[in-house]
């Protein structure tokens, strides 16, 4: 898998941005850890990863599990993902939760991570998106706790019809 390790991104930007919402293919452990969901995918050979990517980027259609994370180098496109999730999360009163958050992970703790530039990928395996993928990224596995600097319960803030200001309302962990 050469091909892959060549395809990794090494130039992060300072932080980037995750969105966990019902239905989301990662969750939090008990660690703190957010991990992929588990999935019976191997990620041996390359033709098993394209099968993968493909099907993560198949969003509300496929039914498998991915082994992927996504997440936004653009905190901006971001929120405003948090946003639609939310909102389609209240407005199906089907789903168990409906909290909405938004992750902010210092890159600098991303050392032993995989991080694939979506872009990057699709344009090698001559795939194509049906939606706008230049600021996404796939984490593969997890992201660890240590990365992660805030959290922003995007519910909250749509609630009482607040803006998102990402100085004065994303906190610490």
């Amino acid at each position: 898998m050469n091909l892959l390790s060549e395809l990794q991104s090494t130039d992060l930007p300072g932080a980037l941005h995750r969105v966990q919402h019902p239905g989301s293919q990662g969750a939090s452990d008990h660690f703190g850890n957010l991990k992929a969901r588990p999935s019976s995918t191997s990620l041996g050979s390359v033709s098993e990863f394209r099968v993968a990517l493909a099907n993560h980027l198949q969003w509300g259609y496929s039914t498998s599990l991915s082994c992927f994370l996504s997440v936004f180098d653009e905190r901006k496109l971001a929120e405003d993902w948090a946003r639609t999730r939310y909102e389609r999360a209240q407005s199906n009163r089907s789903l168990t939760s409906d909290t909405t958050t938004l992750h902010s992970i210092s890159t600098e703790h991303l050392q032993h991570t995989i991080v694939f530039p979506v872009s990057t990928l699709l344009s090698c395996f001559g795939m194509k998106s049906n939606r706008d993928i230049t600021h996404e990224l796939l984490i593969v596995d997890q992201i660890p706790a240590r990365a992660i600097t805030g959290q922003t319960d995007i519910g909250s803030l749509v609630g009482q019809g607040k803006p998102i200001n990402p100085l004065s309302l994303c906190y610490s962990l």
